[in-house]
């Protein structure tokens, strides 16, 4: 007899997940095995169909990813939870000698659906799936447990929180103020956690930010497209560069230019549309870096994207000066990064433009790829230098 607390999935796939794959699709699923009785969200044994016990997560009925594995063991909630937290914490203060970095990344640090980014004494937890809003409780009591925390922001707002039908309003605990200091390598940066996208700050293109910048120095003129908050362009600024930021988002360009008045440095905001900024501007730059968004987010975008992104990629090669670098980075999973390349080497053959890739990079280390899911390693960035 099926209880309610358990769900029997095919011996094939019963396999699969006992060497780490962390997702059930109701294909999966032991033949007559209904799903009626399930809640979304609840916290389910995994068995194989034959009764073998195979591990313990999540699970959402409606969703299309209907299990996500959280061990493989027979543990609780709770012991789940922090023992994923314990270890997560463990591996960053190694790399890391301040407590600015993400601290769970999802399925890659075993707590699925759940994105936390640590502030020093303040957290923004990105809640994705229904399981996990479910556990919220569990996951702040650890937290606190484990970190002196001031405030803790919970958000639900994230694209894949909405595409699982989940969109709550953000609850606060604890008090965060209006701006927020971040910390990448000796870089100061700013933020606003309760209107920045996602949580407020991308970690992920730390080491991108510390590697452009190396191209800077007193004298060079960088554009900053799609800026956000200024981590590509505040980087360059502290070299001596002469930065120009542009960004639709009124209050992305605010907080940067809080960030530029702290360190005392000058630059150029501008509120406009990246496409149209690169079309109607004829000014050349030393440095242009684009950093989109995800244009390309499932497979019917592929061909605007694509026709998206290589206008960028034509029109930004177009503002390099000669000896100069362009970097363009891509968020989008289903993009690779031969894609990248291929735009870059058509779009400077149309341009009569020479360009060497020095670079190829993609996110940094508090961004762990899970062996089995290649859509863990998202970012792809490349830095070529006409020549």
């Amino acid at each position: 007899m099926y209880f309610l607390s358990e769900i029997y999935v095919k011996k094939g796939h019963a396999a699969q997940l006992a060497k780490g794959y962390p997702w059930v699709f109701q294909r999966h699923l032991a033949k007559h095995f209904s799903l009626q009785s399930f809640t979304q969200g609840q916290w389910v044994r995994i068995l194989s169909e034959d009764g073998k016990f195979i591990g313990v997560g999540t699970c959402d009925p409606e969703a299309e990813i209907l299990i996500r594995v959280f061990a493989l063991r027979d543990i609780s909630p709770d012991e789940a939870i922090k023992k994923a937290l314990e270890n997560a914490i463990n591996k960053r203060d190694k790399i890391f000698n301040l407590p600015y970095y993400r601290l769970i990344y999802s399925e890659a640090d075993q707590i699925p659906g759940c994105i936390v980014d640590r502030f020093g004494n303040y957290l923004v937890i990105q809640i994705n799936t229904h399981g996990i809003w479910n556990l919220k409780d569990v996951v702040v009591k650890v937290i606190r447990e484990l970190i002196d925390c001031d405030g803790i922001l919970i958000r639900a707002d994230s694209r894949q929180a909405r595409r699982e039908g989940l969109d709550c309003s953000a609850l606060l605990i604890g008090e965060i103020p209006q701006y927020i200091a971040v910390w990448e390598d000796d870089r100061q940066y700013f933020t606003m956690l309760g209107e920045g996208q996602k949580t407020g700050w991308f970690y992920d293109q730390r080491m991108n930010h510390r590697l452009a910048a190396s191209f800077a120095n007193k004298g060079s003129t960088v554009l900053d497209l799609f800026s956000y908050q200024g981590g590509f362009g505040l980087a360059c600024a502290l070299k001596g560069a002469a930065v120009t930021l542009v960004d639709q988002s009124e209050a992305a360009l605010a907080v940067a230019k809080y960030a530029f008045d702290y360190h005392h440095l000058e630059a150029s905001f501008i509120k406009a549309d990246a496409f149209e900024y690169l079309a109607d501007s004829n000014q050349q730059f030393d440095i242009v870096i684009i950093d989109p968004p995800a244009m390309m987010t499932n497979k019917t975008h592929y061909k605007k994207a694509t026709n998206a992104y290589q206008r960028l990629i034509q029109d930004g090669i177009k503002k390099v000066k000669k000896g100069g670098w362009f970097v363009f980075a891509s968020c989008s999973a289903k993009v690779k990064f031969s894609h990248l390349s291929g735009w870059v080497l058509q779009s400077s053959q149309l341009g009569d433009v020479k360009l060497k890739l020095i670079y190829q990079t993609g996110h940094d280390k508090d961004h762990p790829v899970h062996p089995q899911l290649p859509t863990t390693a998202y970012l792809k960035c490349g830095m070529w230098q006409v020549v």
